[in-house]
């Protein structure tokens, strides 16, 4: 169960005939139905209405079709926290052992971990570029990524976030 929003008519009844009310389990970044251009509504028993009619914002549905990528992107920000879980772990195993050298032990942990911050990076860089093609101020995207404004631009303009 989750937040529960009126479903597409239209779609409603392309699917069943009907052009009836229908509700959906649906979380609020995904309520946009591309196919008709319409956000749907919290359902509420005293919501007169279903809809908002999307078709003069044509950001709204671009960002829609963009989120598929983002959530993509966002299993990644999870495989990072598993990374430095697994990071946490093995420092809390290599306290106990006895063999190898300290610096062996240091090395093989620290490139784990600047591999993970790199990982970090480039996940970062990747969401401020959605973000900001979505049409997100770029101040706003600068102050939530805690990079300077000025470099976050001119990383952006030069394209070198990778792919």
């Amino acid at each position: 169960m989750g937040p529960a929003a009126f479903g597409c008519r239209l779609c409603t009844a392309r699917r069943t005939g009907q052009a009836v009310r229908a509700v959906r389990y649906v979380p609020r970044w995904r309520r946009v139905c591309l196919r008709h251009g319409r956000w749907l509504l919290d359902a509420d028993a005293d919501q007169p209405l279903e809809h908002l009619d999307l078709r003069g914002v044509a950001e709204v549905a671009a960002a829609q079709r963009r989120w598929l990528s983002v959530a993509r992107r966002a299993v990644h920000r999870l495989r990072i926290t598993q990374l430095l879980d697994e990071s946490r772990e093995q420092m809390a195993q290599l306290r106990g052992v006895q063999s190898g050298t300290t610096a062996e032990v240091a090395r093989a942990l620290l490139e784990h971990l600047s591999h993970s911050a790199e990982l970090i990076d480039r996940a970062v860089l990747h969401a401020a570029a959605t973000a900001v093609a979505a049409g997100v101020a770029l101040q706003d995207v600068a102050r939530w990524s805690r990079l300077p404004a000025e470099e976050l631009a001119e990383v952006l303009a030069e394209g070198q976030v990778d792919g």
